[in-house]
């Protein structure tokens, strides 16, 4: 039981301790958790100021045109399928001339 009293003991001490460099420190977090709630208030408005927040918010979109890109890979199969057949002549014609 004395054990787990240390142990008490110590994180109180150690908390007490820390509680006295951290009783300035509460006063700031407690700012902090007050704006995480007003972000969900703030989020409506968010929309307007995105178009400043646009380039840093807009990196994450940005990963989405690239997934679009490989899609548009996909498109472009069917026309080299059409252009393979305009290559063969090409090669033999360019060996009948030499």
């Amino acid at each position: 039981m004395q054990r787990p009293e240390d142990g008490s003991n110590l994180a109180c001490s150690r908390s007490s301790d820390k509680g006295r460099t951290l009783s300035p420190r509460p006063p700031p977090r407690a700012g902090p958790s007050l704006p995480r709630r007003s972000p969900r208030p703030l989020r409506p408005p968010p929309t307007v100021p995105a178009p400043d927040r646009p380039s840093p918010s807009r990196p994450s979109p940005r990963p989405s045109p690239l997934a679009v890109s490989p899609p548009r890979p996909s498109p472009p199969w069917p026309s080299p399928q059409p252009s393979p057949p305009p290559r063969p002549p090409r090669s033999p014609a360019p060996g009948p001339p030499p």
